[in-house]
């Protein structure tokens, strides 16, 4: 599955950034990161079978490859081209402090409160963390 969403990323990256130019570069960040909390929560949380949970993939690489497409153009447009280079460091070293702090998360989740099988306590998790997420660049949107 990961292969699949890395895939569908690198597709999906093209697509959005276009789509990005007709929303606007500001809005296109946080209309993904919230569509993709909710493709998790509707789709990833009720498969049942391997065919649903490729097409649940598919569907939230969507999403994520439309975020890390749009991250430089939305800083580009918030603070200009002459502060583009230091701000693109800033925002990818906060964003590696991020991962690196959620990503042992799922697995203790599973582990504690899954007993190992059951993934509802994991989907919940990341939904909620990339809504948060949503949430917080919608509170960023504002000039440097």
């Amino acid at each position: 599955m990961v292969g699949t969403i890395n895939g569908g990323s690198a597709v999906h990256s093209i697509i959005k950034g276009q789509v990005s130019d007709k929303i606007g570069y500001i809005n296109a960040p946080f209309l993904v990161t919230f569509a993709a909390s909710l493709s998790l929560l509707l789709f990833w949380m009720f498969a049942k079978s391997v065919t649903v949970i490729t097409a649940t993939s598919i569907i939230y690489s969507l999403y994520c490859g439309a975020y890390l497409a749009t991250t430089i153009s939305v800083a580009a447009a918030i603070c200009g081209s002459k502060r583009l280079a230091s701000l693109t460091r800033i925002i990818f070293a906060v964003m590696a402090i991020g991962i690196s702090l959620e990503s042992p998360m799922p697995g203790v989740i599973l582990d504690t409160v899954g007993y190992g099988t059951d993934y509802t306590g994991v989907i919940l998790w990341s939904a909620l963390m990339i809504l948060l997420g949503s949430g917080y660049e919608m509170s960023l949107c504002r000039p440097c």
